[in-house]
């Protein structure tokens, strides 16, 4: 940050950093014994920075003989070219590091000259390249993902509330697993890993998102840290603040971030205001923060005064004054705002004041993953907007038809936030066809209008395997990858000699899976999926011993690999029954199997904690596709 606080994108900590992480990544390499390595040139250059948008990464990197050069527009930039050069050369940066160098491939480099390589220019394909924290987190999960962003191609981190307790609480407090001993941490503990997720980010100059969910509990008095049912009912001085639902103002199933405000109280919309005010200057740090609304749907005041308005108007008019104080303020901070759930509808009168303050924020949460975005969203009719009676799109092409409205609207910055890897994914046994859906939806989105992209995901998204991700982050970054070349290369890394037969497994398990169905979509009883939950059981099945002779044949840098590979065909077989089970209506069996899926993951959460999240997956299931373990006991 400079002397006024405001986001730089890096610094001359950031330009130390990269220099030790290209020194450190090079020691790592077999080179032979007295090998001399090229001096390291790493510095920032303006003429980088394309139209003077630091924002938009651009780094330039080579290598010889003499030296090895990196130049970027900013320090991140440099940063990002630094594990550019690394890939460049071979490195493999297909997870997070759990150990050493255990998400890491490293190349077989013995001699000096196949460190070079001529020089090369990348301009970053998007602005927006994130990951948004959800489901349950330790505090060494949220560090290490930190970590392996800018490896992985992300230039910023999302974190949501006001501070992340929700997220560390559900893992500390073993939510969803009675054979973990909870911990709960303290009102300290919160803090400091409030910061020093804070310092991580900005040692390598990453763009920090924050907040999005919390501002209307702040607004009616409570802490904004979570969905949490409040201890109290709001002060009476308060409830007029509440929107009002069949003439009762009351919290939403008792969840302050979840119950929507009367916005057509001026004190409503000046309580936000000023709680966004007040977190702006405390925060410099935070370049994008995210003001959203009530995280429910069908929950909109029906007031009069409120009848005759739209909730968009009304988001307009609060977003128009906030960007008033900020300026008064001399404020930098972008104010991101949200098209989700009712305000998928445009304004009808509305229109902001200010566009270069603001970044619209595409939120398609209701769509299906077994298909991604079209080039053109064709015919589709969109149903009108009923107050509390909202119809949920369902495809990507309903869902970017409001966004089309909302661009009549609105001409300034864009961007993506999607939930590929949010919950459907559990549906999803191979991760391959996900992560195509995923590089097929991010080839539209310039198509779109849109600069990038944000994963609303839990950071722990490792089984079946890490394929998802790492697309994601190479995609956004550089334009000419291919699906094709990114799966090559991510198999080879991650399984060795074993990468065509491993990718051709996880190619069988997403054939037969199904997202939608996971997620929601359609009746429970549909006999005709059954059979392929029954495959996905079968194959795994029939695998796991050729796992197990995998595993005692890899070379100790995959060897974790391979026993993943067994651990999660182990409790896939469980959680495939229960799933075809259920399709078939036949729910007491259901429940058997995901109770026994259940006590394999929560028994054995220690010792794969890095690679799943526990209880988002088991809240999940629960949730959407209505698995209920209490129902009966494992087979």
């Amino acid at each position: 940050m400079d002397k006024q606080g405001t986001m730089t994108y890096g610094s001359q900590e950031t330009l130390a950093f990269a220099q030790q992480e290209l020194e450190r990544c090079l020691s790592l390499l077999p080179l032979a014994a007295g090998t001399a390595l090229p001096a390291v040139r790493l510095m920032t250059d303006e003429t980088l920075v394309p139209e003077g948008n630091p924002e938009d990464d651009v780094f330039r990197y080579a290598a010889d003989g003499d030296e090895i050069r990196v130049r970027g527009g900013t320090p991140r930039a440099v940063l990002l070219g630094v594990y550019a050069y690394l890939r460049r050369i071979g490195f493999v940066f297909y997870r997070p590091d759990t150990g050493e160098s255990e998400g890491t491939q490293i190349p077989a480099l013995t001699e000096a000259n196949a460190l070079h390589c001529p020089e090369t220019t990348v301009r970053a394909r998007f602005r927006h390249r994130c990951v948004c924290i959800e489901g349950s987190e330790s505090e060494e999960n949220m560090l290490r993902y930190i970590d392996w962003l800018p490896k992985a191609g992300y230039n910023a981190c999302f974190i949501q509330f006001l501070r992340p307790d929700v997220f560390l609480k559900r893992y500390y407090c073993a939510e969803q697993n009675p054979f973990r001993t909870p911990e709960m941490p303290t009102e300290e503990d919160f803090l400091r890993i409030d910061e020093e997720l804070t310092k991580q980010l900005a040692l390598r100059g990453l763009t920090e998102h924050r907040v999005g969910h919390g501002w209307t509990s702040r607004a009616l008095g409570y802490d904004g840290s979570g969905w949490y049912a409040a201890k109290e009912e709001p002060a009476e001085e308060i409830r007029p603040l509440i929107a009002e639902l069949k003439g009762v103002r009351a919290l939403r199933d008792g969840v302050p971030a979840n119950t929507s405000l009367c916005y057509a109280n001026p004190a409503a919309g000046e309580r936000l205001i000023e709680e966004v005010v007040r977190y702006a200057q405390a925060h410099p740090y935070t370049r994008y923060l995210h003001f959203w609304l009530a995280d429910e749907h069908d929950n909109i005041c029906e007031c009069e005064a409120c009848r005759k308005t739209t909730p968009a108007d009304q988001y307009v008019d609060i977003l128009n004054r906030m960007a008033e104080r900020m300026d008064a303020e001399g404020l930098e901070t972008k104010i991101v705002f949200l098209i989700y759930h009712e305000l998928l509808y445009a304004p009808l009168k509305a229109r902001f004041q200010n566009t270069e303050r603001f970044v619209m924020m595409f939120a398609p949460i209701s769509r299906s993953f077994e298909s991604s975005y079209p080039e053109e969203p064709g015919g589709v009719t969109l149903p009108p907007f009923v107050r509390n009676q909202l119809t949920l799109p369902k495809t990507p092409a309903e869902n970017l038809k409001y966004l089309q409205l909302w661009q009549e609207v609105f001409d300034g910055e864009v961007f993506d936030y999607d939930y590929h890897l949010g919950r459907a994914h559990y549906g999803e046994f191979g991760y391959v066809k996900i992560a195509k859906i995923l590089f097929d939806d991010l080839r539209m989105l310039k198509r779109y209008g849109m600069n990038g992209y944000i994963s609303c995901q839990e950071l722990r998204v490792f089984l079946p395997n890490s394929f998802p991700v790492y697309v994601m982050g190479l995609a956004l970054l550089e334009e000419d990858r291919s699906f094709e070349e990114l799966k090559t290369q991510y198999f080879a890394a991650a399984y060795g000699d074993r990468a065509k037969e491993a990718a051709a497994y996880f190619e069988r398990m997403s054939a037969h899976s199904d997202t939608d169905y996971f997620n929601a979509k359609g009746a429970r009883t549909q006999p005709e999926k059954a059979e392929h939950f029954a495959a996905i059981a079968g194959i795994a099945e029939e695998m796991l011993p050729v796992f197990a002779q995998w595993e005692m044949e890899s070379p100790a840098h995959i060897r974790r690999n391979m026993e993943l590979l067994t651990y999660h065909a182990t409790y896939s077989i469980p959680f495939a029954k229960a799933l075809e089970h259920l399709c078939r209506g036949e729910e007491t069996e259901a429940s058997k199997y995901f109770a026994a899926f259940r006590d394999i993951i929560c028994k054995n959460e220690d010792a794969y904690q890095p690679y799943l999240d526990v209880y988002r997956v088991l809240k999940v299931s629960q949730q959407f596709t209505g698995l209920r373990p209490e129902d009966g006991e494992s087979p």
